[in-house]
């Protein structure tokens, strides 16, 4: 028998989360982000890999000490206008899901150094995920058809 899923953090989990500025709910099989991490507003590190997340709660821009946000291994297609709060990300993984563009959001994460956006279905780069503080961005298995360099603002593509 297949052990069941711990699907919503336990008190035991929200306390160490508002100690340590960590919390970790992967593989989880969530289809939505548990409403108890909206108060977490210490969290520094937040993992929700390998849920079954189709969409994420505007209120996430609420968590503005976040520094690394794992959201590979779901089912995203677009990114809440919510994300633009999160001023202080450095890390965004969003590998393997189903992104076809990457909206407004983005343009405001001016703290973001690495993107990982492999495995999406994005078929064109967004000028805005191009900005100078992006240290890392990684692209493979897209539908990518070019690269617009200029969109790099001089840095190599």
């Amino acid at each position: 028998m297949a052990p069941a899923f711990r699907r919503v953090p336990t008190p035991r989990e929200l306390r160490k989360a508002w100690q340590t500025g960590e919390l970790d709910l992967s593989e989880r099989g969530l289809k939505t982000v548990p409403p108890a991490i909206r108060e977490l507003t210490v969290l520094r590190e937040l993992n929700l890999t390998g849920n079954r997340l189709s969409e994420l709660p505007e209120w996430i821009g609420e968590l503005i000490s976040l520094r690394f946000l794992d959201l590979r291994d779901n089912q995203l297609t677009v990114l809440p206008y919510g994300m633009a709060e999160l001023t202080n990300l450095q890390r965004l993984n969003l590998i393997g899901n189903q992104l076809t563009a990457l909206g407004l959001p983005m343009a405001s994460l001016t703290s973001l150094r690495v993107l990982w956006l492999d495995r999406n279905w994005l078929t064109e780069l967004p000028a805005v995920i191009c900005h100078a503080s992006l240290w890392e961005l990684t692209l493979d298995h897209n539908k990518l058809t070019e690269l617009d360099r200029s969109r790099f603002g001089g840095h190599p593509a």
